[in-house]
This record gives structure tokens, sequence and C-alpha cells, in this order.
């Protein structure tokens, strides 16, 4: 649904999902950082300000997740946010 733009009632049930998930722990890191990505894509691509408020609040709590924790070392370099960066900078 990420790319259905345009319809009110898609929007509403983006949000119903969106909310659903942020209440849901995922089972693998693979799915943690494929949510993370989808809220990367809906904050830079919103269908209306209910739905970036909804994703901004999403992304700003994501490092507390659950599985997010859960599956920290399995997500690390990632860049997402309460994820260990191991790489050495210049």
């Amino acid at each position: 649904m990420r790319l259905e733009f345009g319809s009110a009632a898609a929007s509403r049930e983006k949000r119903a999902l969106l909310a659903r998930l942020q209440r849901t722990s995922l089972p693998s890191a693979a799915d943690v950082l494929r949510l993370h990505e989808q809220l990367v894509f809906m904050r830079a691509y919103p269908d209306d300000r209910a739905t970036f408020v909804l994703v901004e609040r999403m992304l700003r709590g994501f490092a507390k997740r659950r599985d997010l924790v859960t599956h920290r070392d399995a997500l690390a370099d990632s860049g997402i946010a309460g994820t260990p960066i191991r790489y050495r900078f210049f």
C-alpha cells in the first residue's frame, strides 16, 4: 500500500496498519529492517499530515521497540537508531 496515493480511504487504512505495526513485535531482524525502511519512505512521501505525524512518532520511538532491542546485534551497521555501528570511520 505504500505506493498508493490520493485516496482518503487508503490513507486511513495505511494509518490503521501502521498503528497495528506500532504495537506488534516483529519476529525477525529482516522484518524490523523492512518496517524501518518503509517508515523512512513514508516519511519522505506521506499521504497527508496525519500519516506524516504517525510515521514521525514511530521513527522517534523506533530505538525503544522491543523487537529492535531483541535483534539489535543482527541489525548492527544498519544505521537504525538504537543499533551499534561497528564501522571505523576514517
